[in-house]
């Protein structure tokens, strides 16, 4: 009975999680993928659009577990996200380069009162605000779409700003550590 209602509970979460899956496209023609760098779920499907005569795709690095991937016929191409982590990629003939950030929302431990943690504005300028009722922020990590640390800080407070001027026009993970949890949120810099 324990190992029915276990496999149950399993089915039940997969399902539930791939309800939610996300379809994106990453275009190409001449010698960029437009986006470049995406940030999506473990459970989304990822398809490439061009020419794969022309620009052959083909996985450069997967996490630990992920399949590779490559095509080099045909215009259209699928991938379902199997695993967090870092994928990189390129066009084999020209060496033009993409990179999918995956996280998997299962797995971020996030208490109740995550909610009540704000991040704004989205698109970013110049400053970033965090705001939260009542939760000390003990560190906030930020990572470029590649997934490298930019700066880290330890505001030690429930509101403060970071000064986002400096940063390159692109997608960005604020990690967000407060005691005992990690809140993860997403944010553009224009």
């Amino acid at each position: 009975m324990k190992a029915k209602l276990t496999f149950f509970t399993a089915l039940l979460v997969f399902s539930f999680s791939r309800a939610w899956a996300t379809n994106y496209t990453i275009v190409f023609a001449s010698n960029f993928y437009s986006p470049d760098s995406l940030w999506v779920h473990v459970g989304d499907v990822i398809t490439w659009s061009g020419s794969f005569s022309s620009h052959p795709l083909e996985s450069t690095s997967v996490p630990n577990g992920a399949t590779t991937f490559s095509s080099s016929t045909g215009s259209s191409y699928s991938y379902t996200v199997t695993v967090a982590g870092t994928y990189n990629y390129h066009c084999s003939f020209h060496n033009f380069k993409g990179v999918l950030i995956v996280s998997d929302p299962n797995s971020i431990t996030e208490p109740a009162l995550t909610a009540e943690i704000n991040v704004y504005p989205n698109p970013a300028t110049s400053q970033l605000f965090v705001e939260t009722k009542g939760i000390l922020v003990e560190e906030m990590n930020i990572y470029n779409a590649t997934g490298n640390l930019v700066q880290s800080t330890k505001p030690q407070t429930l509101n403060f700003k970071l000064e986002t001027a400096n940063y390159p026009t692109g997608a960005y993970i604020a990690e967000i550590k407060i005691k005992e949890a990690s809140v993860k949120r997403r944010w553009v810099k224009m």
